[in-house]
């Protein structure tokens, strides 16, 4: 397990345990501990940055051009945080590759934000299999998680909750109405942001598999498709004014 954080927010890291953060790391220095790392020769390797936009739905072009780097130099997984909300989780196989798995960010796990969609988390699962051709994922899933809060005698408590139990158990789990109204809207967040499925509120479940796929749902080539034929029609347009 391997780790980077773009910063502290501001908490200062003492001079004398500077090795306890790994923050505002340069590539060089990213790739000397992936050295290091495989010179352990481990089964699996798993990068977990703290790095991207707060609140932002989809990784912006720095987190996919490092993410690539990180899989090209060997990552098998990237398990990203930070943003505050969940954004897409894909399981990545490229022609004859084993399969790599994104966590683009798993949103926040605990938190007393209540503003759509940042309280809303994510539980990762993936199955790994090792055999004499080395060590693989088979399989993985995440469980949607919401984080109900609620003030019992003078006590604010917060509790993590599987999304499918909430709304299964939302009397016995003294969910209010407004809540069970924001649980029905995090189920179809979840399920069309995170997923790439309109799943049905009667068809929820506690865990969603994963389905392996060879189109890579952000990558900076398809950005930069994207923008030269952003700028053409741009360029379009110029041309039909004058």
């Amino acid at each position: 397990f391997l780790s980077w954080t773009y910063g502290t927010n501001g908490i200062a890291v003492p001079t004398s345990q500077d090795w306890a953060v790994a923050q505002s790391a340069s590539w060089d220095e990213v790739n000397d501990d992936l050295t290091r790392a495989k010179a352990l020769s481990p089964d699996f390797i798993v990068a977990m940055p703290h790095i991207g936009v707060e609140y932002a739905l989809t990784p912006p072009r720095q987190v996919i051009a490092f993410t690539e780097k990180l899989l090209a130099a060997g990552v098998n997984a990237v398990i990203a945080s930070h943003p505050h909300v969940v954004q897409p989780v894909e399981l990545r196989v490229a022609s004859g590759d084993t399969p790599a798995l994104i966590a683009w960010s798993m949103g926040t796990f605990i938190s007393n934000q209540r503003t759509r969609p940042r309280d809303m988390g994510a539980i990762l699962r993936m199955t790994l299999l090792k055999d004499e051709e080395g060590t693989r994922i088979v399989g993985a899933d995440v469980i949607p998680t919401w984080v109900q809060t609620r003030t019992k005698k003078g006590a604010r408590i917060s509790r993590v909750l599987p999304l499918q139990t909430a709304l299964k158990d939302a009397k016995a789990l003294k969910i209010t109405a407004a809540d069970l109204k924001r649980l029905r809207e995090a189920h179809r967040d979840f399920t069309e942001r995170v997923l790439g499925e309109k799943i049905p509120l009667e068809e929820a479940q506690l865990a969603y598999p994963l389905k392996a796929s060879s189109q890579d749902l952000f990558s900076t080539a398809a950005l930069d498709a994207a923008e030269k034929k952003a700028a053409k029609r741009r360029a379009k347009l110029l041309k039909n004014k004058k």
